[in-house]
């Protein structure tokens, strides 16, 4: 039985809310193209932290794993609240949302960058979802710092930003906080604009046996105008393949 089911007069609401969402999301097509300039910062000399820090980022996320999540998405002053579940397998993931009304609103799939969008509310373009959502997830999940190749600055936060380019012509970089050694921000630019900015926060161990994970992660995408607000409920790591 899907949990989420409705019947009677709940399906009408549930249609009024996806008419609702798809109009507002539809709506970011007219303001894109507002990206911001990006700010490096300072540049300092690399350091031994740097690396560690970066290794340790490497290891946050598993190769497998699931993560069941609330998600708050704020799109021209409206919000809709989601609950949304992950899984992740190497560089490719699948994910979907149930709106506050129940039944499936998203499903996305994404495979070694190639990103296919299997539900969505109807009338709504592709190409927020698939530049915007699905970058974003990716962003977040996905994000692997090269071993080389990358270079440091100090933040007017005074946080430590190590960045590295992306193709085709996207840096993408994570700051850290010199006390803890944990990152807080991470994001990406295309031709020098800001396209995303990401905020990682209460950092936890989902039990003593785990990495440090962040348990509320907040999207601000520059490009599409909309803002993601992520809760972790549960993260499951999966055995990883022999």
């Amino acid at each position: 039985m899907n949990p989420f089911s409705t019947c009677g007069t709940v399906a009408p609401a549930r249609a009024r809310f996806r008419a609702s969402l798809a109009s507002a999301l539809l709506s970011l097509l007219i303001l894109t193209g507002c990206a911001t300039p990006m700010q490096w910062g300072q540049p300092v000399v690399p350091s031994a932290r740097d690396r560690v820090v970066l290794e340790a980022w490497r290891q946050t996320f598993p190769q497998k794993f699931r993560l069941s999540q609330r998600v708050i998405v704020t799109a021209r002053g409206k919000e809709y609240d989601f609950l949304a579940y992950l899984r992740v397998r190497g560089n490719s993931f699948d994910a979907s949302a149930f709106g506050e009304m129940g039944g499936t609103l998203f499903e996305f799939v994404s495979e070694d960058d190639e990103r296919r969008i299997k539900r969505k509310p109807p009338g709504l373009p592709p190409k927020p979802l698939a530049d915007g959502v699905i970058a974003d997830i990716a962003h977040v999940f996905l994000l692997d710092p090269p071993e080389e190749d990358w270079t440091a600055s100090l933040t007017s936060e005074g946080n430590r930003r190590l960045a590295w380019r992306t193709p085709p012509n996207n840096r993408a970089f994570l700051d850290y906080a010199p006390e803890s050694g944990l990152v807080v921000a991470s994001g990406e630019t295309r031709n020098g604009r800001t396209i995303r900015r990401v905020r990682y926060d209460a950092w936890d161990r989902p039990d003593p046996a785990a990495p440090l994970l962040p348990h509320r992660i907040r999207v601000q995408n520059l490009r599409w105008h909309y803002e993601m607000d992520v809760r972790v409920l549960k993260f499951e790591p999966e055995t990883p393949d022999p």
